[in-house]
């Protein structure tokens, strides 16, 4: 196997949903250290971007703004999702459940 072969074998490519709340955002600083990682943090709120992450403001409940915004993503390797959607009852948390 060549240099390059391992280098690209060794590559991190990291999706964080829900990176500016406290799990998300500690994902994603942690994967951030990591050499030779690349980390994209999705949130509805804008924020900014840094040497290896990346920041997406995206609504995951809107499925043309997911395919809009991810999808020209390649090459995923590590996907959290730490998002929360915020909902006005207890009720209308299982609404996905009727």
């Amino acid at each position: 196997m060549t240099t390059k072969e391992n280098e690209a074998k060794d590559r991190r490519v990291v999706i964080v949903a829900g990176a500016q709340g406290v799990s998300g955002n500690a994902v994603l600083k942690q994967y951030a250290a990591l050499p030779g990682t690349t980390v994209y943090g999705l949130s509805r709120r804008p924020s900014e971007s840094s040497e290896n992450i990346q920041h997406i403001s995206v609504d995951l409940l809107s499925p043309d703004a997911v395919k809009g915004k991810l999808g020209q993503l390649k090459e995923i390797t590590h996907f959290f999702f730490g998002a929360y959607v915020e909902k006005p009852t207890a009720d209308s948390l299982y609404q996905w459940k009727k």
